[in-house]
């Protein structure tokens, strides 16, 4: 399964996931869509889900947001 990252369309704050999940050679899609974004965050409309802000990390069902979560849980 492929890991998806939600963040803005600079780096910054989501360098650190992208740059473990290439170094370990993961899967992954980099969503940097408002819209789609929207999907995971309540910080942009998500209704559902207790994610706020990206970065957001999701692993099938899994979500988990904020840097130092995100890194941790990858």
């Amino acid at each position: 399964m492929t890991i998806e990252i939600y963040y803005w369309p600079f780096l910054v704050r989501g360098a650190s996931l992208v740059r473990m999940l290439e170094h370990t050679k993961t899967p992954y899609k980099y969503i940097s869509d408002k819209a789609q974004m929207a999907t995971v965050c309540s910080a942009f409309g998500a209704t559902s889900g207790d994610t706020f802000a990206p970065p957001v990390v999701k692993d099938g069902d899994y979500l988990v947001s904020q840097s130092v979560a995100s890194c941790r849980c990858l």
